[in-house]
């Protein structure tokens, strides 16, 4: 599943152990079987959608303002809420007349809602909604991956040895050939390990810039399993993510890293430096020098690297399942429906 789809199946799971009784509608075609312990719809059909919606006594879309399916919900009068998960709130980038009119019209839906979720300040400040229907959660570890996080591993490892991460699409957007240019600096300095796990459209690209470095190794495993994932996180020295031209919501990979115990590398954009706090280093968006600086700082700084990490294990809390469901429960609460 992508980011977006985990988080459907964490708030669907938070929602359901809280006591409520949930029914997922999703476009998405299964990937596996849907095992899960709620009723989940797989379909386009708007007929569908709304016999489904009849029945609802909250709708929660996921992602943005539906100007498809919460139209339905305030004709059919049944409270809706939207979660967020791009840095802008409802807003969609452009000026066309489209685009304009339909940013007026999410934000007329979003200021009906009974419950805005952002997964950033930033996010929520960028949108002029009321302060008691606007929250703030930051994305959490899915329940199912959690499980798979070991406890030898609560606070890591600081060993030199352990590789760097970088965990998501291979494309341009996400930074991959600043990190690259980074490892180019560090060259023939500082001996260490990067672990590139992901595919995308940039991946061969990114070989050929990275094949003749000398003292750094740059591996590319692919896709990974979540538990092989989870394993990554828990004996990374740190997660990169120097993301650029892509803006970043609140990426469930620094989530992750941090419950981790992991230290984290990110570009300056606004939700991760909420995220990541003093549990890394944020550095200049799209700046290769900063981010060599810093890549050094953490595998040859080891009293530094000491306290860094130690600040990742105490933040760990934020970012897990149970913190996440009670605070689904204080926003969604509808008496165990």
């Amino acid at each position: 599943m992508g980011g977006l789809e985990r988080n459907t199946l964490t708030l669907c799971l938070a929602l359901q152990d809280n006591g409520h009784q949930v029914h997922l509608l999703t476009e998405t075609p299964a990937e596996e079987p849907d095992d899960y312990p709620f009723r989940v719809t797989r379909t386009d059909s708007v007929p569908q959608f709304i016999r489904v919606l009849s029945g609802a006594d909250l709708l929660i879309v996921n992602g943005n303002v539906s100007l498809r399916m919460h139209p339905f919900a305030w004709l059919l009068q049944i409270p809706y809420a939207v979660i967020y998960h791009n840095y802008q709130g409802y807003r969609r980038s452009g000026d066309g007349l489209r685009t304009r009119v339909g940013n007026q019209l999410r934000g007329a839906i979003a200021r009906h809602a009974d419950a805005n979720v952002f997964t950033s300040t930033y996010a929520k400040n960028q949108v002029q909604l009321p302060d008691e229907t606007a929250h703030v959660v930051l994305n959490p570890v899915d329940k199912r991956m959690q499980q798979l996080y070991t406890a030898e591993f609560e606070n890591g490892t600081q060993e030199a040895t352990s590789p760097f991460l970088f965990a998501g699409r291979i494309i341009e957007g996400k930074g991959v050939f600043v990190l690259a240019r980074a490892l180019g600096r560090l060259d023939g300095e500082v001996n260490a390990r990067l672990v590139i796990a992901g595919e995308g459209r940039d991946e061969e690209r990114l070989r050929k810039q990275t094949a003749s470095l000398r003292t750094i190794q740059v591996d590319f495993p692919g896709r990974l399993s979540s538990e092989d994932l989870v394993e990554m996180y828990q004996n990374a020295r740190a997660l990169l993510v120097p993301s650029t031209t892509h803006k970043e919501g609140n990426p469930l990979v620094v989530a992750e890293a941090i419950y981790a115990g992991t230290p984290v590398i990110a570009s300056g954009q606004p939700p991760m430096i909420e995220s990541v706090g003093d549990a890394g280093i944020i550095v200049e968006q799209g700046n290769a020098r900063e981010l060599a600086d810093a890549i050094r700082s953490m595998q040859v700084d080891r009293e530094s690297y000491a306290e860094i990490r130690k600040r990742a294990a105490d933040r760990a809390h934020l970012f897990g399942y149970e913190r996440y469901r009670q605070r689904m429960e204080d926003i969604f609460g509808l008496g165990g429906r």
